[in-house]
């Protein structure tokens, strides 16, 4: 029960609404707040569902979030006051329908649109032509590759940076590197555990300028088996 500092006297029960308690020899007021008889509707699993399976992905991506969403975190929360980029991400892709639950009669199942994730905010501008496949069987690796499109666009440098993530989602798990590559080299291999091989991974890219003031939005490359 939420309680007011505001005292009116000698009062206990509820009218309308409000709740009237003694405490600590004062009057307390609250609003009523009545019990929840079932709280595990359809509903609330849905929600709690897609809570968890945000929360398991963007902490595994926490450095990399802390680069990409860093400033925008820093106004996102109540009042304009600082939140973690992790709770940031969360609350972008909660909202954004990227973490989902398509059919209300199985609540605990949750869909994942990975083209849809937000990882990164920002005018920037991705390269062309990504794509990605898994290294030389047991290299434990994932090789990228893309198209430097600098000279379509003033804008954009050849020594921008290109990062890339993967996310593991049988693990809950993340690797991502950046600095590594930039956009002249049109190629670049994440290491990633060899506990992935045999698993299906989701990879992206984000692109930032060499000082890392300008972000690109997220560009979801694809799945990958990790051979």
């Amino acid at each position: 029960m939420a309680q007011s500092a505001y005292t009116y006297g000698p009062q206990n029960g509820r009218i309308g609404n409000v709740v009237a308690r003694r405490w600590m020899r004062r009057t307390v007021t609250g609003i009523y707040q009545p019990r929840v008889h079932n709280p595990r509707t359809a509903a609330q699993v849905a929600v709690r569902s897609r809570f968890r399976v945000a929360t398991q992905m963007f902490h595994s991506m926490s450095a990399f979030l802390n680069v990409t969403m860093r400033d925008f975190a820093l106004s996102a929360g109540e009042l304009g006051l600082p939140i973690t980029s992790t709770n940031y991400a969360i609350s972008r892709n909660m909202k954004n329908g990227a973490i989902t639950v398509l059919d209300m009669t199985t609540p605990e199942t949750v869909t994942v649109d990975y083209p849809s994730m937000e990882l990164s905010r920002g005018n920037g501008v991705n390269p062309t032509g990504m794509g990605a496949t898994s290294g030389a069987p047991s290299s434990n690796s994932v090789v990228v590759t893309w198209t430097d499109n600098t000279s379509s666009d003033q804008s954009i440098a050849s020594n921008d940076v290109v990062m890339v993530v993967a996310y593991n989602p049988n693990r809950q798990e993340s690797v991502y590197n950046d600095g590594a590559f930039t956009r002249r080299d049109q190629t670049g291999t994440l290491a990633v555990p060899a506990t992935w091989v045999g698993d299906t991974i989701e990879v992206f890219i984000v692109t930032r300028t060499a000082d890392a003031v300008k972000f690109s939005p997220t560009a979801y490359v694809g799945s990958v088996g990790v051979q």
